[in-house]
């Protein structure tokens, strides 16, 4: 850790500047040109995780990410960061999580659109997000793979996607 931890790295501001709780938004890069980011992704030290209007790098973070998962390397040694099929996560699954499974049943409520994963797990988008998904009822039958966190409402699973780069078309 000590590379990543010198005097002469250059901080570079994102836009916007600050999330929703008000944390700065920066990349460090250091005196080689790698990012901190860059670094952790490539020792499988990190996930890219998505966040709206921080995506500039994703494509990169997540080709680094792909790589090091490849090679087993870091957190991908870990069971809970392979990835999962819906049917057989866990019911007290919580976190972010890696998920894969066939798209069983769409449904709409007045907040949200849902596909169905599983019995307990269902994929949650909120209408105002809708957009961005215009295909997810065509879902239904196919295999997908999403990766987010997984939280429990009136005790089901719901897998909440907010950035359409964490859903995965497989077939």
């Amino acid at each position: 850790m000590g590379k990543l931890l010198k005097r002469n790295d250059k901080i570079l501001k994102d836009i916007p500047m600050k999330d929703r709780y008000k944390r700065i938004l920066a990349y460090v890069v250091l005196p080689d040109g790698e990012s901190i980011e860059e670094y952790l992704l490539r020792q499988g030290l990190a996930v890219s995780i998505v966040v709206l209007l921080n995506d500039r790098n994703l494509s990169c973070y997540r080709t680094l990410e792909k790589q090091a998962r490849k090679a087993g390397k870091g957190l991908w040694q870990l069971t809970e960061m392979q990835w999962f099929q819906a049917s057989k996560l866990s019911a007290k699954a919580e976190g972010y999580r890696f998920v894969s499974g066939r798209g069983l049943a769409y449904n709409e409520s007045r907040k949200y659109l849902y596909l169905k994963l599983s019995k307990n797990l269902s994929v949650q988008i909120a209408r105002k997000d809708q957009k961005k998904f215009k295909h997810l009822k065509f879902l239904v039958g196919k295999k997908i793979r999403v990766r987010g966190w997984i939280h429990r409402y009136k005790g089901k699973q719901n897998l909440r996607l907010m950035v359409r780069d964490n859903l995965e078309l497989i077939d």
